[in-house]
């Protein structure tokens, strides 16, 4: 009796150490690897809620393939010059101005209000990257053609003319606009077919400096992508395609109590 009261100490005492030696450790394991688990299942669970998303937005695009295309025509994923060239040439004609000069040049710019425009939420993600930063998104992505075009004309055509090249289906951002009085028959910058009259209004000529817009596709890892939208946001893509230019717009040449038609006239 009195050895089982000097041995229920020492069996006690090992017992403690044996658990804390070998099963506390294993039962630590057991509760990081669930952790691990339940983690990655949440995981699991958000790459399959996204692929559910890309597969709707997928078929929604299949669905409409005419926004699609206006979509990818309006923001290029390379550059175009010379569908910015045509377009401005037809622009022109159209508008029965007369072309005097059309310079392209590559611009990069590192932060636009208008390219903050053109990429708004209803277009793109919420995108974020490793630690809950925001992705950025690579100077080389978005870039700028700047067109610099020197015309001639009279100033309701000239207005008519820079009203579409604003809303042409490419996307774009006027820089300046600069319009001079000068002398048609003498510059001798007569539109095609036009005949100048003694009391024919002033002719003008006008540079307009425009950035056109493109953009490389640019990888993300889906995983860290958040709030990924389950379905396009089709009422962008409606007010975008009401937007670019269909036809020749008709201008005001009566003018208002703020001002003349025609400010040049005398």
């Amino acid at each position: 009796m009195r050895l089982k009261f000097l041995f229920f100490p020492l069996t006690l005492i090992v017992s403690v150490f044996i658990f804390i030696g070998y099963v506390w450790p294993e039962i630590m394991n057991l509760k990081i690897a669930n952790e691990e688990n339940l983690k990655k299942n949440e995981e699991l669970k958000v790459i399959e809620d996204k692929k559910d998303a890309i597969k709707r937005i997928n078929d929604q695009i299949d669905g409409n393939t005419e926004g699609e295309l206006l979509v990818k025509g309006y923001l290029p994923v390379n550059r175009i010059e010379e569908k910015i060239m045509t377009d401005i040439n037809f622009l022109a004609t159209d508008s029965s101005v007369s072309l005097i000069n059309i310079s392209l040049e590559d611009k990069q710019t590192k932060e636009d209000e208008a390219a903050t425009m053109a990429l708004s939420s209803a277009m793109l993600s919420n995108a974020t990257g490793v630690n809950d930063k925001p992705v950025e998104i690579k100077k080389e992505g978005l870039q700028f053609t700047t067109a610099s075009i020197l015309f001639a004309g009279k100033y309701e055509n000239i207005r008519i003319f820079i009203d579409q090249l604003q809303t042409m289906t490419v996307f774009n951002s006027i820089q300046s606009v600069n319009i001079t009085k000068g002398e048609l028959k003498k510059s001798g910058l007569m539109a095609e077919g036009e005949v100048v009259s003694n009391d024919a209004e002033p002719s003008l000529s006008a540079e307009v400096v425009i950035n056109f817009g493109w953009m490389n596709p640019i990888a993300i890892n889906s995983k860290n992508i958040s709030n990924f939208k389950s379905g396009m946001d089709n009422d962008t893509v409606s007010i975008l395609t009401n937007y670019v230019s269909k036809k020749t717009p008709s201008t005001d040449t009566f003018g208002d109590k703020n001002g003349k038609s025609n400010p040049f006239n005398k």
